[in-house]
């Protein structure tokens, strides 16, 4: 895990090889091993890995088809 000093206090980031929790706007949780290369796949579409690794904490991340994903540790 990686942190930042910023003007809010400590930043978190997402890295590569963590478990995380990806939350869809029903409130339903899927727990993710962020792989660089790696996809995570649902019913709504696909979330690559790539895109959360490096991001922080509760970023939003979007399918395709535009459905909300919030990750969290």
């Amino acid at each position: 895990m990686s942190q930042e000093e910023g003007s809010q206090g400590n930043v978190s980031f997402l890295a590569e090889g963590e478990s995380i929790l990806l939350v869809d706007n029903r409130g339903r949780r899927y727990l993710v091993e962020l792989k660089s290369g790696g996809e995570f796949h649902c019913h709504s579409g696909v979330i690559r890995h790539d895109q959360i690794i490096g991001s922080s904490e509760g970023s939003e991340f979007r399918t395709a088809s535009n459905a909300k994903f919030i990750g969290l540790r």
